[in-house]
């Protein structure tokens, strides 16, 4: 019986740290797959945001310095007023919503 209860608390001790592994590998996969996304989406929001700033800088020249536009547009990150954020349709961010959503299913 002694080594019946041995014998298990090693088993549950292994399967636990299978278990645990297996979560970090999840979700190291998951934040390499979400940084892939946001690289990917910061290519496509760079352009915009210089064409932001300069537009701003030719519109009111006389008002905004460069550093006025730079405030108000610099940090744009491709959510207009009241609308989903942009470009979370490329090919990168699919597959990182896939796989959060593949394992939500699996739970």
């Amino acid at each position: 019986m002694k080594l019946f209860v041995i014998t298990l608390s090693f088993i549950l001790m292994f399967l636990q740290t299978n278990i645990v592994t297996a979560a970090e590998d999840r979700a190291a996969k998951q934040q390499g797959l979400d940084k892939a996304c946001e690289m990917a989406r910061e290519k496509k929001l760079v352009p915009m945001r210089k064409q932001l700033i300069e537009e701003c800088m030719n519109k009111d020249r006389e008002k905004k310095d460069i550093k006025e536009c730079e405030r108000l547009h610099g940090n744009y990150n491709g959510r207009p007023h009241g609308r989903a954020p942009l470009f979370y349709d490329l090919p990168e961010c699919e597959q990182a919503t896939e796989f959060q959503k593949s394992y939500r299913q699996a739970n």
